[in-house]
C-alpha cells in the first residue's frame, strides 16, 4: 500500500494514496472539522482522553496537543 506523508495538527501522518475518506487532510491538514474542533474545545490541560480507536487515529492527534494522556 502506498501512503503519503501529511501534516495534521502540527504532527506528520501517513495517509494511504487514495483514499477518498481521507483527502481532506491531504488538500489542507483538516479532518471534520465541525467535529474535531468541538472535541477540542473540550479538552483542557490534565485530561486524560481514551480514543478506542476506529480510523487513523485523528482524534488521538487532535487530543495529544492539549491532554496530558492520551
Amino acid at each position: 500500500m502506498d501512503v503519503q506523508i501529511v501534516r495534521a495538527f502540527d504532527f506528520q501522518i501517513a495517509v494511504p494514496v487514495g483514499d477518498w475518506m481521507l483527502q481532506d487532510i491531504v488538500r489542507g491538514g483538516v479532518y471534520e472539522p465541525y467535529v474535531v474542533a468541538p472535541f477540542q474545545e473540550r479538552i483542557h490541560q490534565g485530561s486524560v482522553v481514551l480514543d478506542i480507536g476506529a480510523n487513523i487515529g485523528i482524534f488521538t492527534i487532535a487530543a495529544a496537543r492539549t491532554a496530558a494522556r492520551v
